[in-house]
């Protein structure tokens, strides 16, 4: 299961990884799982507009954003290597 909600989270551009500091700031965590951000925003909170999740448990954190974002029933947009939608 980790590595098909790694590959449905990548084909939607997410970034799940290692924990960016200035993400979700009031919440603790090594890891993260961000919908597609700039570099350099930063939130203390979901509030930001940025949905977010950190934690300390990569995989249980992937699990969550595919199954809020129900991302296994949805097809991923198609675009070029540029990112110019096809």
């Amino acid at each position: 299961m980790t590595s098909r909600n790694r590959a449905l989270l990548d084909s939607f551009g997410f970034i799940a990884g290692d924990r960016d500091p200035a993400m979700n700031t009031n919440f603790a965590g090594r890891y993260m799982v961000c919908e597609p951000y700039e570099r350099g925003h930063g939130q203390p909170d979901g509030r930001g507009g940025i949905w977010c999740v950190v934690g300390d448990d990569l995989d249980m954190l992937m699990t969550e954003a595919v199954e809020f974002f129900e991302l296994e029933s949805v097809e991923p947009a198609k675009a070029d290597a540029e990112g110019t939608p096809l």
